[in-house]
């Protein structure tokens, strides 16, 4: 059975991932925009959450802990550590400090 990663990002957020890449280490992929988190029967063993601002990406913990709770939640670090450091603060459990190959990225959202 493969671990489920969803991607929560927005279509005009540019967050390169190989959902194909990553099906073939034993992740499967789902991206979803923000405005349509699935219901809670929908349970991802991670979730990965990208945001372009500190308000965003504070909304976006916000809403995916409420929906996901106790879920693994990454973001990505991109070019501010100070938007990592936030979302750490609001309860995000890993950052994604830069582009991973898919078999590093399968592995630290399998742990």
């Amino acid at each position: 059975m493969p671990i489920t990663l969803f991607i929560i990002q927005s279509a005009a957020d540019a967050l390169g991932i190989d959902g194909r890449a990553m099906a073939e280490h034993g992740v499967a992929v789902s991206r979803i925009d923000p405005a349509e988190l699935p219901a809670a029967t929908d349970m991802p063993d991670a979730v990965l959450a990208y945001a372009q601002s500190a308000a965003e990406l504070l909304d976006r913990i916000d809403r995916v802990r409420g929906v996901f709770p106790g879920r693994k939640l990454i973001i990505p670090a991109g070019s501010s550590a100070s938007l990592a450091l936030a979302g750490l603060r609001a309860g995000a459990t890993g950052v994604l400090e830069r582009e991973h190959p898919a078999a590093e990225l399968a592995a630290s959202v399998g742990h």
